[in-house]
């Protein structure tokens, strides 16, 4: 069964060797690479000149990335994530810090969290929604990723679930505005991410074999500049109600 309580993510992160291979095994194909880009890049925009905190930071693979904000903060609970953030982060500061109990006192103009929120089951979620809200400013934003069930959901199926260690919400966009609402939050950008999943997927597969890992990436960034309505996920930027 897929991990997806508190206590399974605390204890599966918090072992030093997924730590260190995370982005590795995540982030190094050209696909991997203009996931990693084309996140960086939208939170980049979205922080410019303001207070921010990355939630649940892990290795910092988001957060040494990006650029342009005022202040900055970056937690997790794993002391190993912590120690490669740390090696890797300028500017930023870096604290231990439970996201389902958080004991900051600051308030911030933007709280994001990528690759955590969706591994949570929806007693957990609610629970890090309300510490979120304590944090943001009245007039801050959150912003999040969301996994699309139109298009992940038969992906899954065909590689089997069973390749799937950490549990992901799958949402239907109709399910992930409820769910939102319910806890607070209003949408105000809905932004896909990897748009054209089978093409880039065979582009990236195609120029590791030629050994042409750049060209790679910059195909797969002029494929995805065209929208399309079935991303495989979604970059997710609330407001509180």
């Amino acid at each position: 069964m897929a991990i997806s309580s508190q206590d399974g993510l605390k204890e599966y992160y918090k072992k030093e060797e997924i730590a260190e291979c995370y982005v590795g095994e995540r982030f190094s194909s050209p696909l991997g690479r203009y996931f990693d880009y084309f996140q960086s890049n939208f939170v980049s925009v979205a922080i410019e000149g303001v207070k921010v905190l990355d939630l649940a930071c892990g290795p910092a693979r988001m957060a040494k990335n990006v650029t342009g904000f005022k202040d900055a903060l970056a937690v997790d609970f794993s002391d190993e994530m912590l120690k490669i953030a740390k090696k890797s982060l300028k500017g930023w500061k870096v604290k231990k810090q439970d996201a389902f109990n958080l004991s900051i006192k600051e308030k911030f103009d933007v709280v994001y969290s990528f690759r955590f929120i969706r591994h949570l089951k929806l007693r957990d979620r609610m629970k890090v929604y309300v510490q979120i809200k304590k944090i943001m400013n009245d007039d801050g934003y959150f912003i999040m990723d969301a996994v699309n069930y139109n298009k992940s959901f038969y992906v899954r199926k065909r590689k089997g679930f069973k390749n799937y260690p950490i549990y992901d919400r799958l949402y239907k966009k109709k399910e992930l505005v409820k769910e939102l609402e319910k806890n607070g939050f209003k949408i105000v950008v809905l932004k896909g991410c990897l748009n054209h999943l089978y093409t880039s997927t065979a582009i990236s597969k195609l120029s590791m074999l030629l050994k042409c890992p750049s060209v790679g990436f910059r195909l797969i960034k002029f494929v995805e500049s065209f929208n399309s309505n079935n991303p495989l996920e979604w970059i997710v930027v609330c407001r509180k109600k």
